[in-house]
């Protein structure tokens, strides 16, 4: 019995740390912030990007490190973004910087990744971008060697939904700021559907490690009384840390980054500290047992169940 509860700690431990560095989840059950741009159009075919800032000009030495990378992309050597994986990556991209010194973020970029949904039945292509998100930057679509870039956006909230709405715009030549962006709102802590995501991101922990709490047979209502309070307090804790650091931060994609891993890993440390001195019921191997494998489960479990969920509720 030892064994199999020592075996059980270590695995959990390691899940805790692959959960941590891989799936950079919000402890304990929610994705992270996040960038949803809908683009609006006249039913064209395009590539697209992110474009950031870049500090000074491009120079040969920045092209050809790009080329480079394109290259080892294209011999399954390296790795760019998922949306270009089975696509030729626009060549219009490559040495393209605009009149503010924006450039391509997938090439010259922090962010690894984004996701990319066509809804061709509406003439809508969304892109999501996940937690690798910049402050400041432009969206572009490229039609042939034309580049179409949107007007300036700052990142204002933690989880931003707009729309570029690019159609009747003229795709015959290239220009800057065009189209229509929409769906800026106010501090988060003004919408209601801050205080949803978060209450359901509550909810689910909560149920989840209770259902645990009883499969691991502890029955008296003061440790579930005891159970329940712990999980809303650190998630609300957690919740305020991330928004604080959001707002206060000029670098704040690396500081939310490091504090959603530290995060995760405190609430493993304050929870499974609390069961073992102040739950008394059952004994200290299974309580701290319990403590990391639920917290494993809900956070795990929270990647493919509550990213549905919160998108329904937006």
């Amino acid at each position: 019995m030892k064994r199999t509860i020592l075996a059980a700690l270590i695995l959990s431990f390691i899940l805790v740390v692959v959960a941590s560095f891989t799936t950079t989840l919000q402890a304990n059950a929610a994705p992270p912030a996040n960038i949803r741009l809908t683009v609006l159009h006249d039913g064209i075919d395009f590539d697209f990007d992110f474009l950031v800032p870049h500090d000074g000009q491009l120079t040969a030495d920045d092209i050809e490190a790009a080329e480079t990378r394109l290259s080892e992309a294209a011999s399954g050597e390296g790795f760019y973004y998922f949306y270009y994986q089975d696509d030729h990556f626009p060549d219009a991209l490559i040495d393209y910087q605009d009149s503010e010194g924006f450039v391509s973020n997938a090439l010259y970029g922090g962010s690894q990744y984004f996701y990319h949904h066509r809804y061709e039945e509406n003439n809508e292509d969304v892109f999501i971008l996940y937690f690798t998100t910049p402050l400041i930057f432009k969206a572009a679509v490229v039609v042939d060697d034309v580049v179409i870039t949107s007007p300036l956006i700052e990142m204002s909230q933690f989880d931003f939904r707009l729309t570029w709405d690019i159609r009747g715009v003229d795709l015959s030549q290239s220009a800057e700021g065009v189209g229509d962006v929409s769906g800026f709102v106010p501090h988060p802590l003004t919408q209601v559907s801050t205080y949803l995501y978060y209450l359901v991101r509550v909810i689910f922990t909560v149920a989840v490690e209770l259902a645990i709490l009883f499969m691991f047979g502890f029955r008296l209502k003061k440790t579930f009384f005891q159970v329940g309070v712990l999980n809303v307090v650190t998630q609300s804790v957690l919740t305020i840390a991330i928004l604080s650091m959001f707002f206060v931060s000029h670098q704040s994609t690396f500081g939310v980054f490091v504090l959603f891993v530290l995060g995760e890993l405190m609430v493993y440390t304050v929870e499974t500290i609390y069961l073992a001195v102040f739950v008394k019921e059952k004994g200290l191997m299974r309580r701290v047992a319990y403590a990391l494998i639920a917290n494993t489960v809900s956070m795990i479990g929270g990647l493919y169940m509550m990213g549905w969920l919160l998108d329904k509720i937006y």
